[in-house]
């Protein structure tokens, strides 16, 4: 549940830093009561001080009180069921608020990368399975067999050696 709610609130629902717009969203798609919305809602920073909210976890209890499939309580049903059906009840709404540029600003805000990091690696990227994969070196052994850098420095990229920008987030 945690998960979902970082990805509303970092991609779909943006900016939305004090939840105003997720939680309610989301208690309404899980068809959660309107005073645990309320309640989740104007306590929402409370639980938040750690990275997942800490209230995903009261929505997910609600969510499987309230289970019911074909008369059978979260109890009695297997979790694969469950997730299932938790699945297919978030997905169309989730997929309704997605477009490129959503996706495109959440990478930008993640990453930092400039439009010159991007086409340098639309140009030297190949994968194997691309239809440009016949552009691949067939004989790898001097790439294995180069000596080895010992690095890079902090603010350089140790794959295109181009300044890091100060924006980027860091993988911590």
């Amino acid at each position: 549940m945690g998960g979902v709610l970082n990805l509303l609130r970092d991609v779909y629902l943006s900016p939305d830093e004090s939840w105003a717009r997720v939680i309610p969203w989301l208690s309404q798609q899980l068809q959660l009561s309107p005073s645990l919305q309320t309640s989740l809602t104007e306590s929402a920073s409370i639980f938040n001080r750690a990275g997942t909210p800490e209230f995903s976890q009261i929505m997910a209890y609600h969510y499987l009180e309230q289970f019911n499939l074909n008369g059978d309580s979260a109890l009695v049903t297997p979790v694969e069921i469950i997730l299932d059906t938790l699945h297919q009840q978030v997905s169309p709404p989730i997929i309704a608020l997605d477009s490129p540029t959503k996706r495109l600003n959440y990478v930008e805000d993640e990453l930092a990368l400039q439009e010159d990091t991007f086409k340098f690696i639309h140009q030297s990227l190949i994968l194997s399975w691309s239809i440009d994969s016949d552009k691949l070196i067939y004989d790898p052994l001097p790439l294995v067999t180069a000596k080895k850098k010992t690095g890079s420095p902090k603010g350089i990229c140790s794959l295109c050696n181009r300044v890091i920008p100060k924006g980027m987030k860091a993988m911590t």
